[in-house]
């Protein structure tokens, strides 16, 4: 038993390295876009399900001794192909336009596929093989299963926080090849254990049928068509949730750098506790308590009220384990004879690429905002579990779409009564004496009653779940009649939208990625000119292209990495060209439809011009280019989300920034970030290349806010490095520029090595 416990530990120990492993060779192939991880988590699951189809037929075609033989012969074929790596010359076909889902799947299914596959085989063949040695717990072999999700979830956790820390990622490549080997060697044990134990039981196959006939721990009843459908929707649910809180709370919520990590732990975590001996709670009052708490979740999600972060990220997270946890409980309560064991597994597998599926390639196409993540919440209600002793009166269809129809009125209801007939004064009352915000006041009246309704139903799964309907389809209403929003897009980077909003006393544009606004402009045709938020008068950015356009009569040349809606194009002149690197087209085709700042600037006579791709990647080609042209300012603006693309903070990514300057040219990096602190990461680069290397901040607080809504603009951190002080020009004698702060402890990040967690302050 510790024999195969260890193997199948180390197994997953492995799968759970690799993963992360993999993701970071990858992100900065594709510029740290969120979806990788998406992505990632279906080419994952497909693997895995690939797996546990062939630890399937194996068990059902393939005697023991074979088994033993093909196993081990796929990992030693999988061990010539490692240690793991990314060609250079793969990358040339994103610059030739592939799309980066389909690019993604194949560098995965060329150099990942082989040893992920083979480590996938190992829990369920393992587990099979045990059952066959004639120990004693071999009739119910599940709790190896256990094992098996501990070394995943210790994987997880010491990736990012010793790992990653500790060693480069082709360190970590190397490491893990030698960790496969070892492996192999402790599968070669444990196949010789299971056909010397098989060799000595005559009765295998009788004794597994009496034993598991008896056994109270597994359902031995016939393992039929729509059985295999309910396992198959149990593993959906919490395979969709995981991916859908991930992507909602890092974009809608609060951009939290290594946020996925805590629903993969916790998604883990709930195999373990659903598959062990004795269960704390059942599933039953597990799904009564998802239940009110996805109530709770749908009237943030409908309301958009993601504020304090602090309680809601925990509260959003809570909902989901509690879910994951009643579905695998209800799994393992089904979970058939031993010798069904690998179908079991298999059909579990389907289910959790089915949610991969949806959330990574469906979602994106049928939804333009992140609406998958009620719509599993939605379902999971339907499969709460229900006891007789209730005695809950069925309901009859139309009484059930009764019931939806008049929650959907009764929202609505309450919304306009409370926007047209309560008196402002009453509602700031009630704040007041409540000691809450006036937005979340208005919350509880329009969605308190409903909810109190809801609540009063929970024993009525059908009306419940029909009444909760009702509630999202809200949601649905508001973005449909939402005059606001102009328009609205979902593709690979997220979901992007255009909104129109009130600023103090006069109306501005928005672009906006979640909770992250990418550009501002005001409507006004007389000011609509005015750069405004991070790029405003008294930015960085804007004394620093002023400070180089007062030093030379020659036209600026200026690169920027990042789009946004154009706003740093309003600070230049007739002449002056800028050349924008942007990776979303969706971007793009919004900055150019809905801001101006793009084709006003063209209207002066600035020569504006936008490439669509990764930054590094097409600079790295310019580079290459004899006649390549150099810039005075290169602009580097993509560090103001959790997805931080840190491949373009390196020492190899600078050493670009650098040959593609004039010798006095000047670097930028905006650094407002609500997570990270960049600064000690710059500051190495500029010891470590020997330029000079300052910090310019603005402070636009008032009233606890960092935006300034009579002039638009915002608190903002720039940092400028030059080779020497003097390219600087009058910027130098600004007060507001001061030196990098000196970080001898911080270590350069290079493309084989980065740390996030050493930047990151946790603020909300």
């Amino acid at each position: 038993m510790i024999l195969f416990t260890v193997a199948i530990f180390a197994s997953a120990s492995l799968l759970f390295v690799v993963q992360p492993m993999v993701g970071k060779l990858l992100l900065p192939k594709l510029g740290g876009a969120p979806a990788v991880w998406n992505t990632c988590m279906l080419f994952f699951q497909a693997t895995l399900l690939a797996g546990y189809l062939s630890a399937f037929l194996m068990t059902r075609f393939v005697n023991l001794k074979w088994q033993v033989v093909l196993y081990v012969s796929g990992l030693v074929l999988a061990l010539s192909q490692l240690p793991l790596s990314v060609a250079p010359e793969s990358t040339d076909a994103l610059l030739r336009g592939a799309d980066p889902n389909f690019w993604l799947l194949g560098v995965l299914i060329t150099r990942v596929a082989p040893v992920f596959f083979m480590l996938s085989i190992t829990s369920p063949l393992m587990q099979n093989w045990f059952a066959r040695t004639g120990h004693p717990r071999g009739h119910d072999p599940y709790f190896l299963y256990s094992a098996s999700n501990i070394g995943s979830i210790l994987s997880l956790v010491l990736f990012p926080f010793v790992l990653e820390v500790s060693w480069g990622v082709n360190e970590l490549s190397v490491g893990w090849m030698w960790g496969f080997g070892g492996f192999i060697g402790l599968a070669v044990l444990c196949g010789f254990v299971s056909c010397i134990g098989a060799a000595r039981q005559r009765r295998t196959a009788e004794l597994f049928q009496a034993t598991e006939t008896t056994d109270s721990k597994v359902n031995s009843q016939p393992v039929t068509w729509s059985r295999r459908g309910y396992w198959v929707v149990l593993s959906l649910i919490p395979s969709s949730l995981m991916l859908g809180v991930t992507t909602y709370v890092s974009t809608d919520v609060s951009s939290v750098p290594l946020i996925w990590i805590i629903p993969l732990t916790i998604y883990l975590l709930t195999f373990v506790l659903a598959f062990s001996r004795r269960q704390w709670i059942s599933s039953y009052w597990l799904g009564r308590i998802a239940a009110l708490l996805i109530v709770t979740i749908a009237v943030t999600v409908v309301t958009g009220g993601n504020d304090p972060p602090c309680v809601i990220i925990p509260l959003h997270l809570l909902m989901f384990g509690i879910v994951a946890l009643f579905c695998h409980q209800r799994l393992a309560a089904d979970r058939p004879a031993s010798s069904n064991l690998t179908e079991f597994y298999l059909w579990m597998s389907i289910g959790g690429v089915l949610g991969g599926l949806c959330n990574a390639l469906l979602a994106p196409v049928l939804f333009s905002t992140i609406f998958e993540y009620p719509l599993v919440m939605l379902i999971a209600t339907f499969f709460r579990e229900t006891r007789s002793e209730d005695n809950v009166k069925l309901s009859s269809k139309m009484s059930v779409a009764r019931f939806g129809v008049f929650v959907f009125v009764l929202v609505l209801g309450l919304m306009h009564l409370v926007d047209h007939y309560v008196p402002v004064r009453w509602i700031v009352t009630l704040s007041t004496a409540l000691n809450l915000p006036t937005g979340q006041i208005e919350t509880l009246l329009c969605f308190g009653p409903p909810a109190c309704l809801l609540f009063s139903q929970l024993e009525k799964r059908a009306v419940f779940s029909v009444g909760l309907a009702a509630m999202l389809l809200v949601s649905v209403w508001n973005r449909s009649t939402d005059a606001h929003i102009l328009e609205q897009n979902r593709n690979f980077y997220g979901t992007l939208a255009t909104k129109k909003n009130r600023l103090g006393d006069n109306e501005v544009l928005r672009m906006v990625h979640g909770n992250t606004v990418h550009g501002c402009q005001w409507v006004d045709e007389a000011r609509r000119g005015v750069p405004l938020m991070y790029y405003g008068e008294h930015s960085g950015v804007s004394h620093l292209i002023h400070a180089r356009q007062t030093a030379s009569d020659k036209p600026l040349r200026v690169g920027a990495v990042g789009l946004g809606a154009g706003s740093l194009a309003a600070w230049l002149n007739s002449g002056d060209t800028i050349v924008y690197y942007e990776i979303n087209a969706l971007v793009v085709d919004h900055a150019e439809r809905y801001f101006s700042y793009l084709s006003d600037a063209r209207k002066r006579g600035v020569h504006v011009e936008i490439r669509t791709g990764d930054a590094r990647l097409i600079l790295e080609s310019e580079l290459r280019q004899a006649d390549r042209p150099r810039y005075d300012l290169l602009l580097v603006d993509a560090f103001s989300s959790d997805s931080i693309p840190v491949h373009l903070i390196t020492e190899e990514a600078f050493d670009i920034y650098r040959s593609m300057v004039d010798s006095n040219g000047v670097v930028s990096f905006h650094i407002s970030n609500r997570f990270l602190n960049l600064e000690p990461v710059l500051s190495a680069l500029s010891r470590e290349s020997q330029w000079v290397g300052y910090r310019y901040d603005f402070d636009a607080s008032k009233d606890g806010s960092a935006l300034d809504e009579k002039t638009g603009e915002s608190s903002s951190s720039w940092v400028v490095m030059a080779s020497a002080a003097m390219d600087l020009g009058s910027l130098t004698h600004d007060p507001s520029l001061r030196p990098l702060k000196d970080a001898p402890d911080q270590r350069v990040w290079v493309d084989d090595y980065s740390n996030m967690l050493s930047v990151f302050e946790w603020r909300f």
